[in-house]
């Protein structure tokens, strides 16, 4: 769709085609938040501003999985958790907000006061995870809690503290299980391969798993043949007979 004019903008950055600033998008002064979700560490908690130095529009790709470091080291370091394409005209400026999350369970939150720079790709299955959560819509405490089990080792203790509740650590095992990652919620992780997830923010009940959605749905259409086939019996039933009264009035004397 974007052909060669789109760049990852780790790229954009090395070969000057850009300049950015991130920070986050909590207002702590404020006290004004620009959020999609409900946290000051996960959804759109996160802002980028571009501004490109180049005579032609480009695409500018921000990858799943790339890690925003912050400069002070007692505020969590962050990772995106969905890719965005970003059109930037020439020589224009464009201001946009991030889906992220915190990395670093312990430390302090992002605000619109801290400054953060691009960091390196995370580890391969921290990248899983994240893209585990994007491909199930768990932009949310159902994900962060996915990743702080892998990158803090978290406990289920740990989690429930930032709002984490039974419905949501099931929903966050899905993740985990889906990425292929093992934690201390999953222990005996293999990877999930079916599609009973749920696209939804927490907490869903009463989900039907698809075995039984399968299940219901044959059993219907084997219900529905049958109707058809006994009606059809019957109407052929009918005709035959209608028509055999027909004859045997015509032969009569």
């Amino acid at each position: 769709m974007f052909g060669q004019s789109s760049v990852l903008i780790q790229d954009a950055v090395e070969k000057k085609m850009i300049q950015y600033k991130i920070s986050g998008s909590w207002n702590q002064y404020g006290k004004t938040q620009f959020l999609d979700a409900d946290g000051q560490y996960f959804g759109k908690c996160m802002t980028i501003d571009i501004k490109s130095k180049v005579d032609s529009t480009v695409w500018i790709y921000i990858i799943n999985g790339l890690m925003l470091m912050c400069e002070d080291t007692a505020t969590q370091d962050m990772i995106i958790t969905k890719p965005i394409y970003v059109e930037l005209e020439p020589k224009r400026s464009k201001t946009i907000q991030l889906y992220a999350m915190c990395s670093e369970i312990h430390d302090g939150m992002p605000s619109s006061q801290t400054s953060y720079t691009l960091g390196k790709m995370a580890d391969n299955n921290l990248v899983s995870i994240t893209k585990a959560i994007d491909e199930m819509f768990m932009q949310n405490v159902v994900g962060q809690g996915a990743v702080w089990a892998f990158t803090d080792n978290a406990t289920e203790e740990e989690i429930r503290k930032y709002g984490a509740t039974d419905a949501s650590i099931e929903m966050t095992i899905q993740i985990l299980n889906r990425a292929g990652v093992s934690t201390q919620l999953n222990p005996s992780s293999t990877t999930h391969t079916d599609s009973t997830f749920v696209h939804a923010d927490f907490p869903v009940k009463n989900v039907i798993p698809e075995r039984n959605v399968i299940s219901i749905d044959a059993y219907i259409f084997y219900s529905t043949c049958g109707i058809i086939l006994l009606l059809l019996g019957s109407t052929i039933f009918l005709v035959i007979r209608k028509r055999k009264n027909i004859d045997d009035k015509n032969t009569l004397p």
